[in-house]
């Protein structure tokens, strides 16, 4: 049960990766973005989390699991910080698009490897479960990012959710 919970606090703040349109008028506004550049980080994000998630098998051979979500988070929690005070399209593209996705496909996987280690009978629910973290990460980021945003504006809101990715480790 530790686990699942550790892999819960791991990874909903990483499916806020797909929350990521309550960002884009401000972000546009903020560094004289077009709809296409932001579509490009985004997009990056995605490859980036898929990337990652083919890293996090080798990471295993020489990490152990506790270090790895340490280094994602620290990953995550950078990019975020680098999206927040970026002041052109490189910085928001390193930030969110590389680090940030990069980030959050080592965490699913190494999330899901251990919770694949854990004896059950319902191997089948508990990665299902792992799985849903990322959807319903964005469906409960998406409401408070956009109430964040536009109570404290775009810089606060990302430098907050990356508080909430460092703290998890």
């Amino acid at each position: 049960m530790r686990l699942i919970l550790a892999a819960s606090i791991a990874n909903l703040p990483f499916g806020t990766i797909y929350a990521f349109s309550v960002f884009l008028k401000s972000m546009e506004a903020m560094l004289s973005l077009t709809r296409t550049e932001m579509g490009i980080v985004f997009g990056l994000s995605t490859v980036m989390f898929a990337t990652g998630m083919n890293i996090a098998p080798v990471l295993y051979k020489r990490l152990s699991t506790g270090a790895i979500l340490v280094i994602t988070s620290i990953t995550g929690a950078a990019g975020l910080a680098l999206a927040s005070q970026a002041q052109g399209f490189g910085a928001l593209l390193l930030g969110y698009g590389i680090l940030f996705g990069l980030a959050g496909g080592v965490a699913f996987t190494t999330a899901q490897q251990f919770v694949n280690l854990v004896p059950t009978k319902r191997r089948g629910l508990v990665n299902g479960y792992v799985v849903s973290l990322y959807p319903l990460g964005a469906m409960i980021g998406a409401p408070l990012l956009g109430w964040s945003v536009a109570q404290m504006g775009l810089r606060q809101t990302l430098m907050n959710l990356a508080v909430v990715v460092l703290s998890v480790v």
